[in-house]
């Protein structure tokens, strides 16, 4: 999704977040509804809020404001890496899977009573 680290901080926390907010707006056209798309619009509506008025001196409130935002939505939108597929089997043949533990199960414990 990206091409560049938007979070590095050798840039400006101002051009850090400008560069972010721009790869969301841009994730977000191609986005379809839903709970993933609803959290990068309210991270947008977020930041149009915090870069408003004159922006070369950001006061201190408003920069701690924007480095929490870009710390909290760095990774927003971005693709989980693909898990891997289980095993398969061949027709006629079955694959066995360990059984999630149970409460009970978790230390081999007699069950309380």
């Amino acid at each position: 999704m990206k091409d560049i680290n938007s979070t590095d901080a050798t840039q400006s926390l101002r051009v850090r977040v400008e560069t972010r907010a721009r790869e969301l707006e841009a994730v977000v056209v191609r986005m379809a509804p839903g709970d993933a798309r609803l959290d990068v619009e309210r991270a947008l509506d977020a930041i149009d809020r915090l870069l408003t008025g004159y922006l070369d001196a950001i006061p201190s409130i408003v920069s701690m404001q924007l480095g929490e935002w870009l710390e909290h939505n760095k990774h927003l939108a971005e693709q989980p890496a693909p898990l891997e597929r289980p095993p398969t089997s061949t027709p006629g043949t079955y694959v066995a899977t360990p059984a999630a533990p149970t409460p009970d199960r978790i230390l081999d414990l007699p069950p309380i009573n």
